[in-house]
């Protein structure tokens, strides 16, 4: 029976690319849902599946706050 362990991002992203990525391209990735399976927080550091794959052009869109940041005015339908 064969067992499949998680290895860091940076390192998985060793082994599958030449060069590797960089750190900002694996974290937009990360947060896209680019990698399947999901690469988890353990720690310090995203781990990840040895077998995972990176799946090019699908994007999870992002949910949308409803409140505004706080350095921008709200809009005056939300004022309303």
């Amino acid at each position: 029976m064969s067992t499949v362990k998680n290895i860091p991002l940076r390192t998985w992203a060793a082994q599958k690319f030449s060069p590797p990525p960089s750190d900002y391209l694996l974290r937009k990735w990360r947060d896209n849902g680019q990698i399947i399976p999901l690469p988890e927080f353990i720690g310090r550091e995203y781990f990840v599946s040895e077998n995972a794959k990176f799946i090019g052009g699908i994007r999870r869109p992002r949910p949308r706050t409803t409140k505004p940041a706080p350095n921008q005015k709200a809009r005056l339908k939300d004022r309303i």
